[in-house]
């Protein structure tokens, strides 16, 4: 029946994409992220709809950009990924030989950028962005929705183990925690009541979905980043409203196997996963000793003969305490830092580290060129606050998990340079029309 529901649905939405690039793209993008062919389980299961739907947005946009209807918006953000999508080449090329999820990583990388790299060409303009917006959380929230829902009618006893396209239960809890801020700010921008009780309903089972991973992580990216939106926010009031009434579903649906899983965030640095993740962390360190400017591969520790060739050496963190895991001759690196540094080496991690704090920074510039335009711009306000809410989650669950080639921020940091170009065209016209 999913199957026969989708087929029609696709004989509605191809000729609606082929009509036009930005309706393309905006089904390129849900498409993505709400990873259809996840839920599909008969003659659909097969059909690769985000290839689709790229093919069509991009030779649309050749044939726009030949007729000179469609203009580069691109700026500092798209310099730094096109940097590091050629450093990530070299990385792949050069790679440890047999380091099976090499090119499958760089594959991933590659049709991330791209379509991010795309999205100046298309996404500007106050209606576009907020209607990406709306399509990127109708594709990302749908998973916390559906997780969410499962936990709540289970009493806390459904445990989310994560989506085969988005990771495990921990990459997963990051990866709908991305998606948070940008329900938040659906809330308060709606207008019709409708809408905001689906933004805030699908922000409360989030929530929910990402107790359901039961990631440590999670919850510790969860709890700063509800800070930071009542920090950064303007209405605080409200926003500390909100956040006692998802602080009130925690503490009623949690089941006691949670909380006995959060307590042990005190003694994190005493149990056996934790001390083979310093393990991991060592050997991608040293790693990156060995290869500073390419670093071993995408992935590359995971090969048990490159965790063989390093195992023992504790690179960077020498001062950390090691651990013996003699029957472990791999291990994924735990960490989007240790990820990095162990796949691109120390040139890769410095790239990596220069495009995290441009999305903080460019989000930064974003709210003061808003807020010096004044009251018509406090939309934008908003969706700075709400972005680098979004980047806060990564930052910080990215301590934890192998999130570095995350499809949802790599929008978020391209979404940012979007955004501030609008404000500055904003700031342009008013200079224009006072001139």
């Amino acid at each position: 029946m999913r199957d026969l529901m989708l087929l029609g649905a696709m004989l509605f939405i191809v000729p609606m994409a082929l009509r036009n690039p930005f309706a393309a793209y905006m089904i390129w993008g849900w498409t993505a992220f709400m990873a259809v062919e996840e839920y599909m389980y008969g003659f659909m299961a097969g059909v690769r709809f985000n290839l689709i739907f790229a093919l069509i947005t991009l030779g649309l946009l050749l044939v726009n950009l030949k007729n000179n209807k469609i203009k580069w918006l691109g700026g500092r953000t798209s310099v730094l990924l096109l940097i590091w999508l050629a450093h990530g080449t070299l990385s792949a090329i050069f790679a440890y030989p047999d380091v099976p999820s090499n090119w499958l990583i760089y594959e991933k990388l590659v049709k991330v950028l791209v379509f991010v790299l795309v999205m100046p060409f298309l996404i500007y303009g106050r209606l576009r962005i907020h209607m990406f917006i709306v399509a990127l959380c109708l594709g990302v929230s749908f998973h916390g929705l559906i997780e969410g829902l499962k936990y709540l009618n289970s009493g806390g006893a459904h445990h989310v183990q994560g989506l085969e396209k988005f990771g495990d239960n921990n990459l997963f809890a990051v990866m709908i925690l991305m998606g948070l801020p940008l329900l938040v700010y659906l809330y308060f921008q709606s207008s019709n009541r409708w809408a905001k009780f689906a933004a805030i309903s699908g922000a409360a089972l989030t929530v929910a979905a990402v107790m359901g991973t039961h990631s440590r992580g999670g919850l510790v990216a969860m709890v700063l980043v509800v800070g930071w939106l009542i920090f950064t926010g303007r209405r605080r009031v409200r926003g500390l409203v909100i956040a006692g009434s998802l602080a009130l579903l925690v503490l009623t649906f949690a089941p006691s196997s949670w909380l006995d899983r959060m307590d042990t965030i005190q003694t994190a640095d005493q149990d056996a996963s934790f001390l083979g993740r310093v393990e991991a962390w060592q050997i991608s360190s040293a790693i990156a000793l060995a290869n500073p400017v390419l670093g071993g591969g995408f992935h590359a520790l995971e090969t048990p003969v490159v965790w063989g060739m390093f195992r023992g050496n504790t690179g960077l963190l020498g001062f950390l305490p090691s651990y013996d895991y003699s029957p472990v001759n791999f291990r994924a690196a735990h960490s989007a830092y240790f990820e990095v540094l162990g796949d691109r080496g120390i040139f890769g991690f410095i790239l990596f580290l220069l495009i995290l704090i441009n999305v903080l920074l460019t989000a930064s510039e974003s709210k003061r060129l808003a807020k010096e335009i004044g009251p018509k711009m406090h939309w934008a306000v908003d969706l700075s606050n709400a972005l680098s809410a979004s980047a806060i989650a990564f930052i910080v669950g990215g301590g934890g998990v192998s999130i570095a080639y995350s499809e949802m921020f790599y929008v978020i940091v391209m979404l940012t340079e979007v955004l501030k170009h609008h404000i500055l065209e904003v700031g342009e016209s008013n200079t224009a029309t006072i001139g």
